[in-house]
């Protein structure tokens, strides 16, 4: 099978329309991560999957606040029914309702109902924030964190909590209301106050008003937290040879009504690549490798289905996520970014991102009716977090795994609506994704086109590393790009793995001779690397991804180090220092890793106190 008879199939096969009818009827749900709304979503896939011919799984893990997998604790089964905020003076006015405007009520908020006088703290995430002012039994007013928010205001008695969004945050629009959860442990379940969103706009009205006079607040929510399931949903499209390493594709399907590009979109798209493979397996184009699909509470749900299918991973390839895949060019505008595998890792797919974007990106056939003619806007970015993909790059598992998803605006708001999302957005990513997921099926057709991929790859990262070092610390320049090379000779080796794989010969000599003769030339005007003494030499001690609850037991002053330093890139850098801790890199070396994942320098005293504190979180060790 040729890549352009790959890509005619699938532009055939996938649809955008039918892509964006799924979106929205998956985002009709208020599906927080383990809730009745989210079981209620999943059924929407699996019946989708059903129509199709695919069967599919629906697994069940224990949403408690007990349970825990690697580091993290589940989070409780949330219902909630109704809620509401109103100013009973100085005025009579109803200012949000659940049933209005979803994001209003806080995930994970306990119900209740109360009257009080509103206060405002500001952030509200330490002590001193508090001094002077008695919060008991009124609503507390604050832009910081939720989570720990919640905590304080609650131990000191407050009848309620109520957030806003920092000017930042609300710069697309001063009326969006944030989406935000409290994820609590079983043991803070009875300690927590009702929790409310508000926009900058409703929060700036208040505080015009309490210079003048009180604000008094009326509020209700009808929920309660408990235990219940944690659904992920497993569909499988069987490749001809089950001896072959299998690809995996997921899209977590959380989050509140509507949330259609956050994530609707990619849950929506992964049902429809899964059609489309599957029509291509009961033809006459059959993978050879099983494709396997999984929508998911993000994160949670991830790696309760990771920790429980290890050998399933010990046998995958390789990962796509797709995560806010449909914005619309038009609304919004930003950019199809596609994440690069960080180097710890160093996955061919890499070398395929780019050239396979273009060839979607050029086909005016790809274009869904009712969406944008535009021509795919695809960029290839450094690695990043904050979502799924992470459980499966991060330890135990370390899988090339790549993310798809657009930069928006109104991320985790009430204005991430169906109207912004587009058909043709949707096809393209479904199209490209299936293809990705199809690429390892090609080698043998393809091996000139995907070797010559990859030298292009691999002399364009050497030139970046090589821009990176010279405005760097001149005693680390020849490293980092030394490092390039061992790199780019890393993904040469699994190339080579790939191809033996499809029984097909591809001896690496020649390509890594090219890397070595531009290695060469890139160096000529570097300082020779100097003798050191090598620092520290850590070594991770526990799996998955670095988890809410372990950073938080940490001091305040020491978290707000950790996101100043780290948060770039949804906190991957922090991620990546613990995967690359393998006892054999002491903190310059792992200045030169971020140096080549991220194009920047991080202060090595910056990285050893990261470090300092990954040890004290439990994470590292040595």
């Amino acid at each position: 099978m040729t890549l352009d008879v790959l890509l005619t199939q699938l532009a055939r096969e996938i649809s955008g329309v039918r892509a964006k009818d799924d979106v929205a009827r998956i985002a009709a749900h208020h599906r927080i991560q383990s809730s009745p709304g989210l079981l209620d979503a999943m059924h929407v896939v699996q019946g989708g999957l059903s129509e199709a011919g695919i069967d599919a799984t629906l697994h069940r893990y224990p949403a408690d606040g007990v349970s825990g997998v690697f580091t993290w604790t589940s989070p409780p089964f949330w219902t909630v029914r109704s809620g509401s905020l109103e100013t009973i003076a100085p005025e009579a006015r109803v200012v949000a309702r659940f049933d209005e405007i979803s994001q209003t009520v806080v995930a994970h908020s306990p119900g209740g109902s109360a009257e009080g006088e509103l206060v405002h703290v500001e952030d509200g995430t330490r002590d001193e924030h508090y001094e002077g002012i008695d919060v008991r039994g009124r609503f507390v007013l604050s832009r910081g964190t939720a989570r720990h928010v919640a905590s304080q205001a609650g131990a000191r008695g407050a009848a309620g909590v109520i957030f806003y969004p920092s000017p930042q945050r609300a710069a697309a629009s001063h009326d969006l209301v944030q989406y935000l959860g409290l994820f609590p442990a079983a043991d803070r379940f009875d300690r927590l106050p009702m929790c409310f969103s508000v926009s900058l706009a409703v929060a700036s009205r208040w505080l015009r008003q309490m210079e003048r006079e009180a604000v008094h607040i009326a509020a209700r929510i009808d929920a309660e937290l408990g235990a219940g399931p944690l659904p992920v949903l497993e569909a499988v499209v069987r490749g001809r040879d089950e001896g072959l390493r299998e690809v995996l594709l997921v899209a977590h399907l959380c989050h509140p009504r509507q949330s259609a590009n956050d994530n609707a979109s990619g849950a929506g798209v992964l049902l429809e690549v899964a059609r489309a493979l599957h029509r291509l397996a009961q033809g006459e184009m059959p993978l050879r490798r099983t494709v396997r699909f999984l929508w998911v509470p993000e994160f949670y749900g991830t790696l309760f289905w990771a920790d429980a299918h290890r050998d399933t991973l010990s046998r995958t390839l390789l990962c796509l996520n797709l995560d806010m895949v449909g914005q619309s060019p038009e609304s919004i505008g930003r950019p199809l970014e596609l994440s690069r595998v960080p180097s710890s890792v160093a996955g061919t797919v890499n070398a395929w991102l780019r050239p396979m974007a273009d060839r979607v990106g050029d086909d005016p056939a790809t274009a869904s009716p009712h969406g944008t003619s535009r021509r795919l806007h695809a960029i290839v970015t450094p690695p990043c977090g904050g979502s799924d993909h992470l459980v499966f790059n991060d330890a135990p598992f370390h899988l090339p795994s790549v993310m798809f998803g657009h930069e928006d605006p109104f991320w985790h708001t009430d204005l991430d609506l169906m109207e912004n999302v587009c058909p043709t957005e949707l096809r393209r990513v479904g199209i490209l994704a299936a293809a990705l997921a199809a690429v390892p099926d090609l080698v043998a057709d393809e091996l000139p086109r995907l070797t010559s991929w990859l030298l292009r790859y691999g002399i364009e990262e050497l030139t970046r590393a090589k821009e990176t070092a010279v405005v760097g610390p001149p005693e680390c320049a020849r490293a980092l790009v030394d490092l390039a090379l061992s790199t780019e000779r890393r993904r040469a080796e699994r190339f080579a793995a790939l191809a033996a794989e499809a029984e097909t010969a591809w001896d690496p000599s020649g390509h890594v001779c090219a890397l070595e003769a531009a290695h060469a030339g890139l160096v000529e005007t570097l300082p020779p690397a100097a003798p050191r003494d090598r620092g520290p030499q850590p070594r991770r001690c526990a799996e998955g991804p670095i988890s809410r609850g372990a950073i938080d037991a940490l001091p305040p002053e020491d978290r707000e180090f950790l996101d100043a330093t780290f948060s770039g890139h949804h906190r991957i850098p922090l991620e990546e220092i613990a995967n690359l801790c393998d006892g054999t890199r002491d903190p310059e070396d792992l200045v030169c890793h971020l140096a080549l994942d991220f194009g920047r320098w991080f202060d090595p005293e910056e990285v050893s106190r990261g470090l300092a504190l990954l040890a004290a979180a439990g994470y590292l060790e040595g």
